[in-house]
């Protein structure tokens, strides 16, 4: 399969922000690249640079990543939790969710510019919560005639004695 479809999806997966998947899908993508693309060393370089403790980033050039099993045998397990029907209908709910139909898809090459520049990494925190003091309220009494509340009942039960032997 040609990796334009991972690699269109992992362009929407950085733009959203998410990182790790984006990663994930380019690594799939460079697994199904061919010797010679030139897109495929600027996607591995991408993921050296950006995550050094990736499993690819032991590896001296793409090449010999692409050529050792211990890799290979990574690249077929992501294959299979990345699945090319799972990728074409995540490709298709990402599309959708960007809006109305325009007519025709970016260039693949426009996307892997866009993909490759660097870019700030982005953190939103949430405003911290001011902290409430806690604060117990009494038990209020029972407002039914003649009924205390349960602590005051488990007391007066607790204290009564028995009255039949059994």
């Amino acid at each position: 399969m040609a990796p334009e479809m991972e690699l269109r999806l992992a362009w929407w997966f950085d733009m959203a922000g998410r990182r790790g998947t984006r990663d994930v899908l380019l690594t799939i993508a460079l697994a199904s690249s061919r010797p010679g693309d030139p897109w495929a060393e600027l996607c591995w370089r991408l993921l050296v640079s950006s995550r050094p403790d990736h499993w690819l980033a032991e590896c001296p050039s793409l090449a010999w990543a692409l050529g050792s099993p211990k890799i290979l045998t990574r690249m077929a397990h992501l294959r299979q939790s990345f699945p090319p029907a799972r990728i074409e209908h995540m490709l298709m709910k990402a599309e959708a969710l960007a809006g109305p139909w325009r007519g025709r898809r970016p260039e693949i090459s426009l996307l892997l510019a866009d993909l490759l520049t660097a870019r700030p990494q982005v953190t939103i925190r949430p405003k911290p919560r001011p902290k409430m003091e806690k604060t117990r309220r009494p038990a209020e009494p029972d407002r039914r005639i003649g009924r205390q509340p349960l602590t005051m009942r488990r007391a007066t039960m607790a204290q009564r004695a028995p009255t039949e032997v059994f």
